[in-house]
């Protein structure tokens, strides 16, 4: 009797075995075809501008248009931006579907000029009423957060402290932060 009941268990081990079916795994693959831009970036020729020191009853008005950035009296500093890489094509460029590039500068504008970054440091050694004006290479503003156009690869502009219009002076430190980049439109 227990031969027969091993005989009947093994059986149906083997009868289990055979008949497992394969269950199969499903694998989904998506990709997708893009045309190469290549790459297009902006260097800088400074990473960090130090506008000096100042008397502040000297520092032009942020309502001076064009500032006279060739005075040797102006607080300006000229920047160089200089746009370079295998994707930079300045002109129409049917392939990778932009039709020119354009340059912006972007950061915190103050209320009352979209030309003039906003003075971020607080405190008793912050400035108060002035902040730091962006002007093309002609000194005229230069609008902030806003594209403009570029002929070739060298950009140059300028940054000066300026006074902000109806507002209480203090002399101290002014600083603040701009992004240069380049948009394909």
């Amino acid at each position: 009797m227990k031969r027969i009941a091993l005989a009947l268990l093994l059986s149906s081990a083997c009868v289990n075995h055979v008949m497992a079916e394969d269950v199969p795994a499903v694998l989904t693959v998506n990709g997708a075809l893009t045309k190469n831009t290549g790459e297009c970036g902006v260097t800088l020729n400074k990473s960090a501008v130090a506008l000096g020191n100042h008397d502040m009853n000297h520092i032009p008005s942020a309502t001076t248009n064009p500032l006279p950035v060739n005075n040797y009296t102006s607080p300006a500093v000229l920047i160089h931006a200089s746009v370079a890489g295998d994707g930079c094509n300045f002109r129409y460029d049917t392939d990778n579907n932009y039709k020119f590039m354009e340059m912006r500068i972007t950061g915190a504008a103050t209320s009352n000029d979209n030309t003039v970054l906003v003075n971020t440091l607080t405190g008793e050694q912050a400035a108060l009423g002035y902040g730091v004006g962006v002007y093309d290479y002609d000194g005229k503003k230069l609008a902030l957060n806003n594209n403009f156009r570029f002929g070739n690869q060298n950009v140059y502009f300028y940054m000066s402290m300026v006074a902000l219009p109806n507002m209480g002076k203090k002399a101290g430190n002014v600083q603040a932060m701009a992004t240069v980049s380049i948009e394909r439109l």
